[in-house]
């Protein structure tokens, strides 16, 4: 399972490298800038979440808070069969853009009826075609208490096209999966297309896509983009990738012990949110 303890031991060793380049960042002025210029994207898209058709919409809104910090705010809403899903989250960061973004983060879903918080940290690692990504803290539903961690490893085949893998986990949920990108060359239009499939122990997986267009950051590569305007947003990734913490259904049905796709030690549903029931 992975547990709060887990969660917290990632976060904090997040956010004493947040404090440790923070202070080096101050020393020297000259890394960053952390955001390039202020900038907004939006996405589009839809398939298959959780066995459910889906239309999604998501946004981000990332600004400079000094050379360098940095802020951003994100929004997802997904609609179409199944439970409506959809949530805000936020991030405070130290990047250089040339080595490394270390930051906090905060998240609030609603998934149906149900509100799912998160917090913790997050960290980046920026090495040629390659990036990797980490996030960890804790998250609460309705009381309940886990630990998460999410990790995403990036290659770059051209500055505006890259393939990832990325996998997640929280509770005893784990999952993984692949995505892509593609920003066509030289297009005076500020978009691009992506793709993203992939599975859980304790769902029915995902396959979408869909189109992202961006403003501010006119004329950069996909990868510049990445890595100098908007990092990954927080709630799309737990909406689509972690399935919101929860099977789609709108309850998982009472099973014989140790029967079924949401059994547990002892037998029962696991309910919304992917907790097991009280005892």
């Amino acid at each position: 399972m992975f547990t709060v303890k887990k969660a917290l031991v990632l976060s904090t060793a997040l956010s004493a490298m947040l404090i440790a380049t923070a202070l080096t960042a101050r020393a020297d002025n000259s890394a960053g800038p952390a955001v390039a210029a202020p900038n907004v994207n939006f996405s589009a898209g839809g398939g298959v979440l959780d066995h459910d058709s889906k239309f999604l919409l998501s946004g981000t809104g990332t600004m400079p808070l000094s050379n360098a910090f940095g802020f951003q705010a994100d929004g997802f809403e997904a609609l179409g069969e199944g439970r409506n899903r959809g949530g805000l989250s936020a991030h405070l960061f130290q990047r250089d853009p040339s080595q490394h973004l270390i930051g906090l983060t905060t998240m609030w879903g609603r998934l149906g009826t149900t509100d799912i918080f998160r917090g913790g940290a997050e960290g980046e690692a920026y090495l040629d075609d390659f990036s990797l990504r980490l996030a960890g803290g804790w998250q609460n539903q309705e009381g309940d208490s886990t630990g998460y961690g999410n990790a995403k490893l990036s290659y770059y085949m051209t500055d505006n096209l890259v393939f990832a893998l990325n996998g997640s986990a929280y509770s005893d949920s784990r999952g993984g999966g692949l995505e892509a990108e593609w920003k066509p060359s030289n297009n005076p239009y500020p978009f691009s297309l992506f793709a993203s499939g992939g599975d859980r122990n304790d769902t029915d997986g995902y396959a979408l896509a869909g189109v992202r267009v961006s403003f501010g950051d006119k004329g950069v590569s996909l990868k510049d983009r990445h890595r100098k305007y908007d990092p990954s947003s927080l709630i799309e990734t737990f909406m689509t990738q972690e399935n919101g913490g929860g099977n789609d259904d709108e309850c998982a049905a009472p099973v014989v012990d140790g029967a079924g796709p949401f059994a547990i030690d002892g037998g029962g549903p696991v309910p919304c949110g992917g907790f097991p029931p009280p005892p």
